[in-house]
């Protein structure tokens, strides 16, 4: 497998995703956390980085609350938001990678994408953020999968996301991880 951290990475990441399990996902977006849940028991993946997207309404609280020099008209006007998720592999995420191949073949990629990408480094051995890493200092290989949607498409966004947990979760099954129960 190509494009993969090391393995002392690979624990420094857990160790930090550890703490946001722990941590009861503070500050992780709402509509995110089921997915990153599953996600964090998938062998050979450590998540790093997340994104809900913006609802209408988030987007609309956003522009009343910028400086009146930065309001555009045109905000109210269809817009394309995306949901994703970046992760890092290690050296047992093919199974993983095998399961993304055959959910992007069997959706015609209609919207989904999978990107290899690279980050600063920007952690400590116990995990925790160092905010003091210079930018480009350092960096590591990551992937980004998720999907576009207009925001005024709402419910079929929520549906997308719960019919890509329910892969999600069948695929933990079939690992042997068995069923991940939903927080609500």
């Amino acid at each position: 497998m190509f494009h993969t951290v090391s393995d002392k990475k690979y624990r420094i990441l857990k160790l930090r995703n550890q703490k946001i399990i722990d941590g009861g996902y503070r500050g992780i977006d709402e509509r995110m956390i089921n997915t990153l849940r599953l996600l964090n028991n998938i062998d050979g993946i450590q998540t790093v980085w997340s994104c809900s997207g913006h609802t209408i309404v988030e987007q609309y609280q956003k522009w009343l609350n910028a400086p009146a020099n930065n309001k555009r008209e045109e905000f109210l006007e269809p817009r394309n938001d995306a949901f994703y998720f970046i992760f890092a592999a290690g050296r047992n995420a093919d199974p993983f990678f095998n399961f993304l191949s055959k959910l992007l073949k069997e959706s015609g990629f209609h919207g989904y994408s999978l990107a290899a990408k690279t980050l600063n480094w920007c952690f400590n051995e116990d995990g925790s953020p160092n905010f003091n890493a210079p930018p480009g200092f350092q960096v590591y290989p990551v992937w980004e999968f998720g999907f576009i949607y207009r925001v005024k498409d709402h419910g079929a966004y929520l549906e997308k996301i719960e019919s890509l947990n329910a892969r999600i979760e069948d695929f933990l099954y079939e690992q042997g991880v068995g069923r991940i129960v939903h927080v609500r």
